[in-house]
C-alpha cells in the first residue's frame, strides 16, 4: 500500500466513523414505503435489470430511487429517473462531496438496498449516512452499517434481486 493509498484509507476511515450508528429498529418497518437503490453500475446490463427491479417494486405501489456509481461515466445512457454519482462528485479520499450530499434529500429511505457485494466506499459511505429504518445488503460486506445482510450463493445481479424480493414479501406481511 502506497503512503497516498493509506492517507486516502485514513481520512475515509475517520469520517466514516463519525457518522452516528443508526442500526435501531424500532417499530414497524414501512414496507410499502420509498425505497432506496444503490448499486455500482458497470454494464447497460446491470442498469436494466435494476430499472425491471424498480418497476417490480412500483407495480407493488413502492416509490423508489436508484443511486448509481461509476468511477468513469458509462459509454451508455442513464436515464433521468436514476441518478448517478461519478468520480467527480468524489473528494479525493472517496466520500460524495458536500455538496452533493446536500443534494440528495433522496436519502431518506423506509428501505435501503445497497446491491453491492464488495465495499464500493462512496455508496457505503452513503449506506451509513442514510436514515433508511432498514439497511439492506450482502455477504460479504461491512456489516457496521446494514440491519440485514443476505448470505446467498448466488453471484448475478438478477439471483441477487430475487433474494430481495423473497425478503421485501417477507417484510410485508
Amino acid at each position: 500500500m502506497s503512503v497516498l493509498s493509506g492517507i486516502k484509507s485514513y481520512l475515509y476511515n475517520r469520517k466514516f466513523n463519525q457518522i452516528p450508528d443508526r442500526r435501531k429498529i424500532e417499530g414497524r418497518i414501512n414496507p410499502s414505503g420509498r425505497i432506496g437503490i444503490l448499486y455500482q453500475v458497470t454494464t447497460r446490463e446491470h442498469l436494466e435489470v435494476l430499472r425491471h427491479f424498480k418497476q417490480w417494486l412500483i407495480d407493488r405501489d413502492k416509490e423508489v430511487e436508484i443511486i448509481l456509481f461509476s468511477p468513469k461515466l458509462p459509454d451508455f445512457e442513464v436515464p433521468e429517473d436514476v441518478y448517478l454519482l461519478v468520480r467527480e462528485d468524489l473528494t479525493w479520499y472517496l466520500t460524495p462531496k458536500e455538496a452533493i450530499i446536500e443534494a440528495l434529500p433522496r436519502l431518506k429511505f423506509d428501505i435501503l438496498l445497497n446491491f453491492n457485494r464488495q465495499q464500493v466506499k462512496p455508496l457505503h459511505f452513503l449506506t451509513a449516512l442514510s436514515t433508511a429504518d432498514l439497511k439492506l445488503g450482502f455477504y460479504p460486506t461491512d456489516q457496521k452499517v446494514f440491519d440485514i445482510l443476505i448470505d446467498v450463493p448466488f453471484h448475478t445481479l438478477k439471483q441477487d434481486i430475487s433474494s430481495v424480493k423473497e425478503t421485501i414479501q417477507l417484510i410485508s406481511v
